[in-house]
């Protein structure tokens, strides 16, 4: 158990933990090996197992809206795959299969959960940790596990496309365009973003040149959620994590 728990420490996941708390943790954890193109998770089925990887590739899938799939991204040695197992409503939002022999960690969800309920501040640590995880794979979470999906679809990389419109404000893959219909629209890279924030029925962007302000929107927090969520994606494009 010891080695375990040594490798325990290693996961964000389990920070705040104490010696006891990860041991516990230990207890009911597993090692297993799967080897290359083994199935780990399912898209939309019962998410039962946690994933923490301790060496080896997976590579996440997520269905596309012709029904082909698209490459997410790949959980490596030290990152998570399989969140959604301690995240309501428990299924996965996103399939992934070994794309070389993986090794890893095992926590059962129905375990996991059990131990929450005798150690609250466990469970608290753990869910809090891989709400950070979910946040930086997809910004604030909106809505239920259908809007997750589509944040996960948006993820994909590609040539730059609109994520978001409404009158004249439109987020891209690229940038934050404000007064787009006009014939000297602003247009703020998303690398030159420090951060935004909602002032009544606006936007205000705090960019490196100086802050901006939005045209009056119908709903700024969901917008605000939507650059924010592009914003982790592009300062941290190696580091999402399976669903």
């Amino acid at each position: 158990m010891s080695d375990q728990v040594e490798h325990l420490r290693g996961f964000r996941l389990l920070d705040g933990l104490d010696q006891r708390e990860l041991e516990l943790v230990a207890g009911i954890a597993t090692v297993e090996t799967y080897p290359a193109g083994a199935v780990l998770t399912v898209e939309g089925e019962a998410a039962e197992r946690l994933y923490l990887v301790l060496e080896g590739r997976a590579v996440v899938r997520v269905r596309l809206p012709d029904g082909s799939e698209g490459i997410l991204d790949e959980v490596r040695a030290g990152e998570v795959l399989g969140w959604s197992a301690i995240m309501p409503p428990y299924r996965y939002t996103a399939s992934a299969c070994a794309a070389e022999e993986v090794r890893a960690l095992v926590l059962r969800s129905g375990e996991l959960r059990q131990l929450f309920e005798t150690n609250h501040h466990l469970g608290y640590c753990m869910v809090s940790n891989a709400g950070e995880i979910v946040a930086r794979r997809y910004g604030r979470a909106i809505g239920g596990w259908e809007d997750l999906r589509d944040k996960d679809l948006r993820a994909l990389h590609g040539a730059e496309r609109v994520i978001w419109e409404e009158e004249d404000t439109q987020l891209t893959t690229e940038a934050l365009i404000l007064e787009a219909g006009s014939s000297s629209p602003e247009v703020i890279p998303l690398e030159t973003i420090l951060g935004v924030e909602v002032d009544g029925d606006c936007l205000v962007v705090h960019a490196v040149g100086g802050d901006a302000r939005s045209g009056r929107l119908r709903d700024p927090a969901r917008a605000a959620c939507l650059v924010n969520d592009e914003l982790r994606r592009v300062r941290l494009p190696h580091r999402r994590v399976g669903g």
